[in-house]
């Protein structure tokens, strides 16, 4: 049995050692918890970084105060600091940093690294310099080499943020053994004297200013050396990269005899061709030989080689080309042909954009208008002429495949839905490519451009400008259109208030002659293939100019409007002048351009009297409504039959048509010019 007495003695004894205890004995655990009166320093490692690199960042020590059981305070300066230390970057924009310290250089500059905790805070300065070179890569790996051959070597380097650059050109390359093999720059040369096959170790070795992570940058490979002579027969293969495959170590098992009998074959307008020249030896292997071997052209009209051995398109046509090395030779042709062809329906003049930006198309197209002779606010009297309008020009191209060879038209694939071809007409597609003005190749020659304006006297009837019978095609036009490459607005260009020639004026941009009257001109825009210079096609639009003002036009006379407005249908129908096959293939494409010429030629005497001081607008109003009290039609009835004919499915008959177009035409312009009205026929 335990003596109590003996109990109480012990227990006794440990308090009085408690209460006594020096420097090392048991803190009483009615004392304060130790307390932290200040952080140290803040360290990272590594101490600097590069864009990419990351360090760690801690509190190197902390203060800690501990008071013992006499009352006596101890401070401790490196202590172990207790958890809960966060760490911020005060530019994020240079390094971040996680709360635990770890800390990524995003761009070079400094920041301060901050250490916050119980209250206290210590911070570094933190410098991040640019990216640096982390490792280096070279190709080919493993290489092999045929004896007195070369092989070009590529060097990258992989940066401390993940970026790469081709670096061959600051980067040393050295052989193990120079008698096996040694280097011009990145070019490996295989000594031809070497009699068995023998490796090397090739040693790249980065010698630009970008900063190395390390003290020096290097990368290794093999490379093995063997004797061979190329084969006889088929030693030497002229292959495009794709679709031969690229060598990927200088050499490889052979593949096989050459193909020097299928041509190479290039688009205008595609990507250049990479050449490589495959070497077949005896000893069973294939090489690429491309670097040494000697290449040339039978021309360069059709296509052009780079040094680097890079063929490039440049006409449409077939040439030859050639190799040869170690007294073997080879050669291959080359035909390049064009990717995109222009058909007879693929080019779409047109006086307004659509409406709402709907998209140009050969069908829609605007192919008639007038302009104005006069826009000085004094009127005709001062013989100022000045009128304009920039007409559009757009094209679009089919493959060559898809031309229609009987009518010289693009085709679009076809189309079907359930077995029915649903296939839609080109003539209806939008023609995407706004050809009016285009940039010239050579910025010297701002008429090369591509796209020929031209003005004649006479109508375009859908094919082409045509004359009347009684018009003379050396007559001047009333209209005349610039052909000019003129970067920014078309606007018309003049000096003292007096238009410039049509070479001074900007393309596609009609504006009114000298003459006052009422005229038709042929406006017709002649486009080239970019990839064809031979293939062309011609589109044009009639343009009538009256000797009105251009605000006139827009609806301040409105006679002169309608007087637009009624010819516009006739004019700009898409069968204009293609009448095969129309209730007005009797009366014949010459027949129907005089029938509408034939008003101009007694008109513009009696309109040239509106200078004199005869109103405009009643002259208007009698050409296009006639006297319908003398039965006389006016312009819109004459109009409204010719473009009846073109829709109507049939029209009989066809000579009594004939009749009212002529009789009326004559009744117009004797009305017009003074008389009563007469001359007209009977069509009963």
């Amino acid at each position: 049995m335990i003596d109590s007495r003996l109990l109480l003695g012990a227990l006794l004894g440990a308090t009085l050692l408690v209460a006594c205890s020096d420097d090392n004995a048991v803190r009483s655990p009615d004392l304060p918890e130790p307390r932290l009166s200040a952080i140290g320093a803040v360290t990272c490692d590594p101490a600097g970084l590069a864009v990419g690199q990351t360090a760690t960042c801690t509190l190197a020590s902390c203060t800690v105060q501990t008071i013992r059981a006499n009352g006596s305070i101890v401070t401790d300066n490196n202590a172990i600091c207790p958890d809960g230390a966060t760490f911020t970057s005060t530019a994020p924009v240079v390094a971040t940093s996680t709360p635990d310290g770890v800390v990524t250089g995003v761009s070079p500059g400094t920041t301060n690294i901050v250490a916050s905790l119980g209250g206290f805070t210590s911070s570094t300065s933190l410098v991040v310099d640019d990216a640096c070179i982390e490792s280096l890569s070279i190709t080919p790996l493993n290489a092999q080499l045929v004896a007195g051959r070369s092989l070009l070597y590529t060097a990258e380097a992989r940066f401390s943020d993940n970026d790469t650059a081709d670096v061959t050109a600051n980067t040393a390359f050295a052989s193990s053994d120079a008698t096996v093999a040694s280097f011009q720059a990145n070019r490996a040369i295989a000594n031809a004297d070497v009699a068995v096959e023998t490796t090397v170790t090739v040693t790249a070795t980065f010698q630009g200013t970008a900063q190395a992570c390390g003290a020096t940058v290097t990368a290794s490979t093999p490379l093995t050396v063997r004797p061979a002579q190329l084969l006889a027969n088929d030693g030497l293969c002229i292959e495009t990269v794709p679709p031969a495959e690229a060598f990927a170590g200088g050499c490889r098992a052979d593949r096989g005899a050459c193909d020097d009998a299928t041509p190479i074959a290039l688009n205008l307008g595609g990507a250049s061709r990479q050449l490589q020249i495959r070497g077949r030896y005896d000893d069973g292997l294939e090489c690429d030989v491309t670097a040494d071997t000697a290449l040339t052209l039978d021309s360069t009209g059709v296509v052009t080689l780079s040094p680097d051995a890079v063929l490039t398109a440049v006409a449409a046509g077939t040439t030859g080309i050639n190799a040869a090395l170690d007294n073997r030779t080879a050669e291959r042709d080359v035909v390049v042909s064009v990717d995109q062809i222009l058909g007879d329906s693929s080019l779409a003049v047109s006086a307004k954009l659509r409406p709402g930006g709907d998209a140009v198309t050969f069908n829609n197209a605007q192919r008639f208008a007038c302009v104005g002779a006069n826009d000085l606010v004094n009127g005709l009297g001062t013989g100022v002429l000045r009128g304009q309008l920039p007409v559009h020009a757009f094209a679009g191209t089919c493959a060559a495949n898809r031309i229609d060879p009987e009518t010289g038209r693009c085709t679009l694939p076809p189309v079907f839905d359930e077995g029915v071809n649903v296939t839609p007409a080109f003539e209806d597609q939008p023609l995407e490519n706004n050809v009016t003005n285009l940039m010239p190749a050579d910025p010297n020659d701002a008429f090369n451009d591509g796209i020929v304006w031209r003005s004649t006297t006479g109508f375009w009837n859908g094919e082409t400008c045509q004359q009347s019978s009684a018009g003379s095609a050396d007559a001047p036009p009333t209209a005349l259109v610039g052909d000019l490459f003129v970067e920014g607005e078309r606007t018309l260009r003049t000096s003292n208030g007096i238009p410039l020639g049509a070479a001074d004026q900007a393309n596609g941009l009609v504006f009114a002659d000298g003459a006052l009257g009422l005229g038709f001109s042929c406006i017709t825009a002649e486009y080239s293939n970019p990839q064809l210079a031979s293939n062309t096609v011609v589109d044009g639009m009639t343009v009538l100019v009256l000797p009105v003002t251009n605000d006139a036009l827009l609806g301040s006379s409105s006679e002169s409007a309608r007087l637009c407005d009624a010819l516009e249908p006739a004019f700009s129908s898409p069968v204009l002048g293609v009448l095969e096959g129309t209730p007005l293939e009797g009366l014949g494409r010459l027949e129907l351009v005089n029938t509408l010429n034939a008003i101009t030629e007694v008109v513009n005497p009696v309109l040239d009297q509106v200078e004199g001081g005869l109103p405009l607008d009643p002259i208007l109003t009698t050409l296009l409504d006639g006297n319908p009290d003398a039965g006389i039609p006016g312009l819109t009835d004459l109009t409204g039959l010719i473009v009846g004919a073109l829709e109507s499915p049939v029209v009989d008959p066809l000579d009594e048509l004939v009749c009212q177009i002529t009789s009326g035409v004559s009744s117009l312009l004797d009305l017009l010019s003074g008389g009563n009205g007469g001359g007209g026929q009977d069509c009963e």
